[in-house]
């Protein structure tokens, strides 16, 4: 897409199209799984509790379980352990308690997928420069945790910058614990945006010289 974008000097519909498309699945938009359970939040958490008592999530739609969390002898919070599908209307929540504990109350909250707006706006997709701003965000959206963020900084040629205000971030405003993290951005150079060309390669091939830096 970002190809696309440069060659056509604007966003074109299909790039657009494609890019919602990742946004449509990540916000649960193409499963045909209706609302689940967002969150239980409890209203009253009863009394003399001594072992959390069962938790049902009934009606409305299926197979939504949760479990219940004790502080002292009252019920402070539900933790989701499966957020269900196909629910239309908020479900019951009903305690079903093992000792002599009773009176918790609590209420579920539905996810709201189908009103969810994933689509970019109208300003991501306005000119060139802001839809390849989108993807940019997107792709850090998408590929989190997978280590892949360097590649993409490296290729865009802001990989320095991007280090360099991390690593102002972190000294700013990280504990004096914690300062260390901001060393890898502080030491980032030209040298780290290449990789070493490898020794057996060099060797093989007289005219082949090591990438600057290395």
């Amino acid at each position: 897409a970002p190809a696309e974008i440069v060659a056509q000097l604007g966003p074109q519909p299909d790039a657009i199209k494609f890019v919602n498309d990742v946004r449509a699945r990540a916000y649960g938009k193409t499963a045909a799984f209706g609302e689940g359970v967002r969150y239980v939040e409890v209203t009253n958490g009863g009394t003399g509790y001594t072992q959390a008592p069962e938790v049902s999530i009934i009606g409305g739609g299926v197979m939504a379980e949760a479990v219940a969390v004790l502080t002292g002898s009252t019920v402070s919070r539900i933790m989701l352990t499966n957020i269900g599908s196909g629910f239309t209307s908020e479900p019951t929540v009903i305690f079903k308690s093992l000792d002599q504990g009773s009176g918790a109350v609590a209420k579920a909250v539905l996810t709201s997928r189908s009103t969810l707006v994933s689509n970019l706006s109208s300003l991501q997709t306005a000119d060139a420069d802001s839809f390849r701003e989108a993807i940019r965000k997107e792709r850090s959206l998408e590929l989190g945790y997978e280590a892949l963020r360097r590649f993409d900084l490296v290729r865009w040629g802001s990989y320095i910058i991007t280090m360099k205000n991390v690593a102002n971030d972190i000294t700013l405003t990280a504990p004096s614990t914690y300062a260390y993290a901001a060393r890898h951005g502080n030491n980032i150079s030209d040298r780290d945006t290449l990789l070493a060309i490898p020794s057996r390669e060099l060797l093989l091939n007289r005219k082949a010289s090591p990438n600057n830096g290395w």
